[in-house]
């Protein structure tokens, strides 16, 4: 089966698949992104709190 067929029969047009496949993409580096910083962290600073660590990533996100 074609992916034109596929989306076809679910109701969905290839742009909205290859749209979603592209957030999903994006959501998965900010996600690995995430994990490396908090990895990073915890190696200087392994007792800290998730509330601190929270708030550390909300400082270094620049929001």
């Amino acid at each position: 089966m074609s992916l034109s067929e596929a989306c076809q029969l679910f109701g969905y047009s290839r742009q909205a698949y290859y749209r979603r496949q592209a957030r999903a993409l994006d959501q998965k580096q900010t996600a690995e992104q995430v994990v490396g910083l908090v990895r990073q962290i915890r190696l200087r600073m392994p007792r800290l709190g998730t509330r601190k660590l929270h708030h550390l990533l909300q400082g270094s996100s620049g929001a």
